[in-house]
């Protein structure tokens, strides 16, 4: 925006010369074609009979600039009440659910231990991170993976159900970071390691 005061400046999405090569890819891996929101979820029924719904959000949302704005992570309402409509998510308390997964590129909580200022440095948490955080409350989402930093990371995140009643119910998941398998040296984060995760259910 021009007027980063404006809070009701409209966000410029990424144009379709940049949606195209994704796009190609996930016609090809899936043979489908990708939604509107380059989102996708899935059902999964695991060993022991373990039921598992895992969404993939899209988190690179925006247009880039190079040198100034770069690896900004959006997700947007939109995206959000599409996945949970495509997804039949509802929000009763009591109804038994599958194991929740949500995972997105960029992370929702800092991850880097300090960083030092520099202008123009992208900031690394998604701009919307509350909004995602109470969506993911609000349907039970039990464990959220992302990149971004190539930093391992783990987190346990306890959110009242309703914000406005913090002594009510409330809502745990786990937050992983997941490192990098195969990026340089310079690019890792503070183990210094290439690094991948396994989830067991057990």
């Amino acid at each position: 925006s021009k007027d980063p005061a404006d809070k009701a400046a409209p966000i410029e999405p990424v144009g379709e010369d940049s949606r195209a090569a994704y796009s190609r890819f996930y016609q090809q891996l899936f043979y489908l074609a990708p939604n509107e929101y380059l989102s996708s979820g899935r059902r999964l029924l695991i060993g022991r009979a373990v039921p598992l719904e895992v969404v993939c959000l899209n988190s690179s949302w925006l247009q880039q600039e190079a040198g100034m704005f770069q690896g900004h992570g959006f997700i947007g309402e939109q995206q959000l009440s599409d996945v949970e409509t495509e997804m039949g998510w509802k929000t009763e308390l009591t109804s038994p659910r599958p194991y929740r997964i949500a995972v997105l590129h960029h992370h929702i909580l800092p991850t880097t231990y300090r960083f030092a200022p520099e202008r123009g440095y992208p900031y690394s948490v998604v701009l919307d991170a509350e909004a995602l955080v109470r969506w993911l409350v609000k349907h039970r989402v039990d464990l959220v993976l992302h990149g971004h930093m190539h930093q391992p990371f783990c987190a346990r995140v306890g959110r009242p159900l309703d914000v406005n009643n913090p002594s009510g119910d409330w809502h745990e998941f786990h937050l992983l970071g997941m490192g990098s398998s195969g990026v340089v040296a310079k690019d890792l984060g503070e183990t210094k390691e290439n690094t991948y995760g396994v989830l067991r259910f057990e």
